[in-house]
Parts: structure tokens; sequence; C-alpha cells
């Protein structure tokens, strides 16, 4: 189930330079893609590509899902999942990020969701998570565990040498 998208707006020139995709999580969740099909591929693959990353990302969180069931950690049947946080390189180091994931926690909380959790996938996204109050369950490193390492851009891989699986309760 898809939750509330939040966005980024450079005011003067009205471009999206930011965003973060949410969705709602249960125990009986089949992964699948289900986000906004004019963001894919936004700011990191080509869109023929996309769908082959997210494959290969939906693999990879089941297996750091599979290393700490969050829904029993937590003990509650849905979570609200911080999917996908993404800011224009240009734009980083902003707040911007940071803005992004307090207005969907603040959204989670009034939506009623007693639980947030994310895969941290990156060095920003982690340092972010952590500042909010958000604590680790599980990790997992990309060169070992993701079976498309070898296709990440260079500039990317650089940034994201594993994924963290946090949570943190509202």
């Amino acid at each position: 189930m898809n939750a509330p998208l939040v966005v980024a707006v450079d005011t003067d020139t009205q471009e999206v330079v930011g965003f973060m995709w949410n969705q709602i999580v249960n125990r009986d969740f089949d992964a699948e893609w289900v986000g906004p099909a004019g963001l894919r591929g936004y700011g990191s693959y080509p869109v023929e590509e996309h769908q082959q990353q997210v494959d290969a990302y939906l693999e990879f969180w089941k297996m750091l899902s599979d290393r700490g069931n969050f829904f029993d950690h937590f003990k509650v049947d849905e979570l609200f999942d911080l999917i996908f946080l993404s800011v224009l390189k240009e734009y980083r180091h902003r707040g911007i990020g940071s803005k992004l994931m307090s207005k969907s926690l603040e959204i989670a909380k009034e939506l009623g969701y007693k639980v947030a959790f994310s895969n941290f996938t990156s060095k920003y996204s982690y340092s972010i998570a952590c500042s909010m109050g958000f604590t680790p369950i599980a990790e997992l490193d990309y060169k070992t565990h993701y079976r498309n390492y070898s296709t990440i851009p260079k500039e990317i891989a650089e940034i994201h040498d594993k994924a963290v699986a946090m949570g943190k309760r509202l």
C-alpha cells in the first residue's frame, strides 16, 4: 500500500529537487515495485535499466529482512516504510534529505502508525536516520550480497557500501 510521497521543490525554478517515497508494509507484504512511474530512474538509472535494479534491490531487501524480522522486533503488524530518499546531487548537503525524512515521520505519526523503518543504503541517509533516533536492526554489505553490485555507477557505489535496516518507534 502506498503512503504519501513527500517532495522538495526549488521555489525559484519550480524543479523537483528531492523526494521521499513511503509505503505501508504489513506481514503479508508481497514486494513489488508500485512507486510512481514518473519517478523511476530519478537521479540514478535510465528508465530501461530501472526495473532490473529494483528487482535486485527487492531481492537484497528480502535477504536483509530475513536477518531481522521487523514485525516481531517491534511487535506490530504494520510498519511505515521510508522506502526511497533521493535529492539531486547539486542540492545535497543543504538539509533537504533531513526535512523530507522528518516530514515523512510526521505524516506517519498523524496517520497513526507506531513504527517507522527503512533500509538506509547510503552513508548520508544512515547519518540522517541516526540523528533522528533510528536504531539498527540488521545490516548487509553490498559487495557480498547485492547481485547487481558491478552495475552500480562508481559515484553511487562510493557512498553505498552497506544497507542498514533501522527502525524507530513513533
